[in-house]
């Protein structure tokens, strides 16, 4: 059950102002011819005093509540956003999420270049380019062959 909270203060004979937890009110006439003006518009209620019978109307609309939205609606709106404008799968919209919870500044930083290539794994969120496997390879034959062949030189000699 939630937390109500409503005071209404008599200002002059037939006008009264209401207070409660959304906010201020007015309301103008006496019990049973009833105006009420809020920032949510205008409201007429007719009834019969004491019986709890009445009937109300509003009369204009003021400003609308914002819709609440659910962070899970506003999370499921971002992928599909994401999904619609750079064609990303569920696997690589959650590594630009998972970048953006961590590192906030990071991310706003990044062009959407960058946020792609994150996104297909093409770099790391230090913001180091990843190398390919065959680079990484030749890197590693460059090193051993001299080795190798500095090995099997001296092993020829102390074969003699």
């Amino acid at each position: 059950m939630g937390l109500r909270y409503r005071k209404s203060i008599k200002l002059l004979p037939g006008v009264k102002l209401n207070i409660s937890k959304s906010g201020l009110s007015t309301s103008v006439g006496k019990p049973g011819n009833t105006l009420n003006i809020s920032r949510r518009g205008t409201r007429s209620t007719i009834g019969i005093p004491g019986t709890g019978l009445s009937y109300s109307q509003m009369l204009t609309k003021g400003k609308s509540r914002r819709s609440r939205r659910t962070s899970r609606q506003r999370a499921q709106d971002t992928r599909f956003e994401m999904k619609q404008k750079f064609g990303l799968n569920d696997r690589e919209i959650d590594r630009l999420l998972k970048l953006y919870k961590k590192h906030p500044r990071k991310f706003s930083r990044m062009s959407e270049q960058e946020m792609m290539e994150y996104a297909h794994g093409r770099i790391y969120s230090s913001g180091r380019t990843k190398t390919t496997i065959g680079f990484r390879f030749s890197k590693v034959i460059l090193f051993i062959i001299p080795i190798i062949l500095v090995l099997a030189f001296v092993g020829s000699f102390s074969q003699k």
